[in-house]
C-alpha cells in the first residue's frame, strides 16, 4: 500500500542472484556509509531464485538489521526481478529510490554525490567515468548506449548502469510506461527520464572490478540479452513520444520539487 507521507529516506533496491560470497561485504559497505552519514535507509534485497546460499546469508543479515527487508521471487530473469523490486520500493514510505547491483563494482561512497543534490533532481544517473571498455561486455554496453542515444536523440552516457537515484512518485509514473516485459528496465527508465524528469543529472562514479565471487551471467547469455534489447529499443521507439506524454500528464499532478540553494 502506498504511504501518503513520504520520508526523506532512501530505499535501496538490490537484486541478488547466486551472490553468497558477495552479500556480506556488499551489505556491510552500504550500511557503513549510510549509517556514518546519518542517512535514513531501507535495503530491499530481492533474492531472484538463487540456488546457492545467498538467501541464507541475507536472512542472517536481516535478522540483525531491521532496515534490511528480504523479498524472495522466482527467477524470471534480471529485468523482471528488478522491475518488481522497483515497484515494491515505490510503495514504501521512502521518498527516494536508489538502485544498484550486488556485484560491488560500483562503490557506496559515490552515492553521497547523488544524495547531496537529491532535492534538485527527479532523476540522477551515474556513468562509469573510468570504464576501460576493453571487455566484450563493456563494448556491448557502450554500443547499446550509443545506439539508443542516436535512435532516441538523447545524450545518455551509460544508459544501462545500475547506479541511479529517483524521486519515488516520478519513478512509479515511469514504471507504468516502460515495456511490461523487458530484459533491461534501466534502459527505458533512462529514456523516459531524459524527457520527463523535472531535473535530471548524469554524474561520474568509480567503476572497480568485482572482488568477491564471479558473475552468474555467461558471455553467451549477455550477448543474447543485448540482441533482445536491440529489438526492444526498436519496437519502443514508435510509442516513445506517447509514453513521454503519459508520464508528463501524471507528473503534472505531483508537488513541485524543492530546489536546494547551490
Amino acid at each position: 500500500m502506498k504511504h501518503n507521507i513520504l520520508e526523506d529516506k532512501v530505499c535501496l533496491v538490490v537484486p541478488f542472484y547466486n551472490e553468497q560470497q558477495n552479500v556480506a561485504p556488499f551489505i556491510e559497505e552500504w550500511v557503513s556509509v549510510l549509517t556514518f552519514h546519518k542517512i535514513k535507509y531501507q535495503i530491499l534485497a530481492i533474492n531472484c531464485g538463487s540456488t546457492d546460499d545467498t538467501r541464507g546469508v541475507l536472512r542472517s543479515l536481516a535478522s540483525d538489521n531491521s532496515a534490511i527487508v528480504l523479498t524472495d521471487i522466482q527467477n524470471e530473469g534480471y529485468g523482471q526481478c528488478l522491475k518488481r523490486g522497483l515497484l515494491e520500493a515505490t510503495n514504501t514510505n521512502s521518498r527516494w529510490i536508489f538502485h544498484t547491483d550486488s556485484n560491488g563494482e560500483l562503490r557506496a561512497l559515490d552515492f553521497l554525490k547523488l544524495w547531496k543534490e537529491r532535492n534538485s533532481f527527479h532523476t540522477q544517473i551515474g556513468y562509469r567515468a573510468n570504464f576501460s571498455g576493453l571487455r566484450i561486455k563493456d563494448i556491448c554496453s557502450n554500443l547499446i548506449s550509443k545506439f539508443a542515444s542516436l535512435l532516441y536523440q538523447t545524450s545518455l552516457k551509460d544508459i544501462d548502469i545500475s547506479y541511479r537515484l529517483y524521486e519515488s512518485t516520478h519513478l512509479k509514473n515511469m514504471l507504468h510506461e516502460i515495456p511490461s516485459v523487458t530484459c533491461s528496465p534501466n534502459v527505458f527508465l533512462s529514456l523516459l527520464a531524459a524527457r520527463t524528469s523535472k531535473g535530471m543529472r548524469q554524474i561520474p562514479v568509480v567503476h572497480r572490478r568485482r572482488i568477491f565471487g564471479a558473475s552468474s551471467t555467461s558471455l553467451f547469455s549477455f550477448i543474447a540479452m543485448q540482441i533482445q534489447l536491440f529489438f526492444e529499443l526498436c519496437a519502443f521507439r514508435s510509442i516513445y513520444n506517447f509514453k513521454v506524454k503519459e508520464v508528463r500528464k501524471l507528473s503534472q499532478k505531483e508537488a513541485p520539487l524543492k530546489v536546494t540553494s547551490k
